[in-house]
């Protein structure tokens, strides 16, 4: 029964991107309501959020709805919507709870992997630039993991690495598993006319390019040329009408660039459709303290990425800051998890530290592990929610959970970060927690004074 239900909301899916496609304008509200009709449990409360900030026209929803109907292939519109909606979302939501109930595993909405850690440039502060960098994943690996993951109920997956460019089967197996969605994060360097044309006929994959900011200083880290060469790459897409966003590194040095108007405006205009900011977390190669976002740098760039949602035809996620969004961290298998390309499968991109291998392991054994239990348990790690990170927000939860369960390093010097740099942790966490707590308890207080924020009026 469950087979036939799925064909029959692909089929609307379709015919409602028909639809929508013929004048997204007139049509997008009776979609988004038959979205709501079809939606079960929290997802209509998502569909009504967006049908809410669709109607009120001081929100740039309604924009943003026009640009993707207008920038992308309808070969991508109706895949991506089928396979986000039907099966990641629908169908998998209910695997996922399936397993659950049965067997006591959490399954994740997502997974992060690392099919190569080769790449060709050497950014300084790289997070994964103590990872050896010869290692790739064998084809059959990696295509055995997204089966298992489908099986389970993970239709979304995203690639980082290394350079995912790098690995000769990427686009090939990602086509062979076309039901399932991909996001590449990508350095930008290896798209040219025929690798976006592949992903144009592919139709269910989109990359996020790196930057750092405008040209100058993109190419300081990451080397000369480099921003001329990404800015080309998403000219190509654009081209196609292949979607595409961009993703930041923010470090006390670029964050009044990077969210600058003018930044957020560039990217917009070149057609990005989202963008990831990363704060730098002092790991991997050469990491440095000082580049790190001050607690007041922090909390004004969580300000002007609010603005810019309300404002900006453009989706932005703020990491760290967004933990109040999904109600703490999404690590541990909670929401996701990460697989580098040895197979060693740690709780987060940013956590070098694992107890299993997927080399010895299914993907399910491996989810139901003590060790990543253990965090799943302990989020939210703080009430504040503005403080959801167990590397530098709550790094004693971190130091805990390796030390229990007897995690070991991923990579080189993996675990300076709970022995080395113990103290410059702690003494990050509790000035960020001065601020965060500021904050959030005022705002608390005046959700209580106002019945209108607090749901009740």
């Amino acid at each position: 029964m469950a087979n036939v239900g799925n064909a029959w909301r692909k089929l609307i899916v379709s015919q409602v991107i028909n639809y929508l496609s013929s004048d997204p304008e007139k049509n997008l509200p009776r979609a988004l309501n038959l979205a709501k009709m079809l939606a079960v449990g929290k997802q209509k409360k998502t569909v009504q959020n967006v049908i809410d900030m669709y109607k009120n026209p001081d929100h740039a929803c309604s924009m943003y709805f026009k640009k993707i109907f207008s920038n992308l292939n309808k070969n991508f519109i109706v895949k991506a919507f089928t396979n986000f909606l039907v099966n990641a979302t629908w169908d998998g939501d209910r695997k996922r709870r399936q397993i659950e109930e049965k067997e006591g595993v959490h399954i994740p909405y997502f997974l992060l992997i690392d099919p190569t850690e080769k790449c060709n440039l050497k950014c300084d502060g790289c997070w994964a630039g103590n990872y050896e960098q010869a290692v790739t994943m064998e084809r059959e690996l990696f295509s055995s993991i997204l089966d298992q993951a489908r099986d389970l109920g993970i239709y979304f997956v995203t690639i980082s690495g290394g350079e995912p460019f790098m690995y000769p089967y990427l686009l090939d197996v990602i086509e062979e598993k076309n039901d399932m969605v991909f996001q590449i994060y990508t350095n930008g360097t290896f798209i040219d006319e025929k690798t976006a044309d592949i992903m144009a006929k592919i139709g269910n994959v989109f990359p996020a390019i790196s930057v750092e900011g405008f040209e100058e200083k993109t190419d300081k880290r990451r080397g000369k040329g480099v921003f001329k060469r990404v800015v080309k790459s998403m000219e190509t897409l654009r081209e196609r009408k292949v979607p595409f966003g961009f993703s930041v590194t923010v470090t006390k040095e670029n964050v009044d660039e990077v969210s600058s108007e003018e930044f957020v405006d560039f990217m917009d205009k070149k057609g990005a459709l989202v963008g990831w900011y990363f704060m730098y977390v002092p790991i991997g190669r050469n990491p440095n303290f000082e580049i790190m976002l001050t607690p007041h740098q922090r909390a004004a760039l969580f300000e002007r990425i609010s603005y810019y949602r309300r404002t900006k035809p453009i989706v932005l996620a703020d990491f760290w800051n967004d933990g109040e969004a999904v109600s703490g961290c999404i690590s541990s298998g909670r929401r996701y998890l990460h697989i580098n390309a040895k197979g060693d499968v740690e709780p987060c991109a940013f956590v070098h530290f694992a107890v299993d291998n997927i080399k010895k392991k299914s993907l399910k054994e491996c989810l139901n592990s003590d060790f990543l239990k253990f965090l799943q348990s302990k989020i939210p790690f703080s009430e504040n929610l503005r403080r959801p990170c167990m590397i530098i927000d709550n790094p004693w939860v971190l130091r805990e959970a390796v030390q229990k369960f007897n995690a070991r390093p991923t990579c080189g010097e993996a675990d300076d970060i709970i022995n080395e740099l113990k103290d410059n942790m702690d003494k990050y966490a509790y000035s960020w927690k001065e601020v965060a707590d500021e904050i959030w308890y005022k705002n608390k207080e005046n959700t209580k004074k106002n019945p209108i924020l607090s749901g009740k009026g």
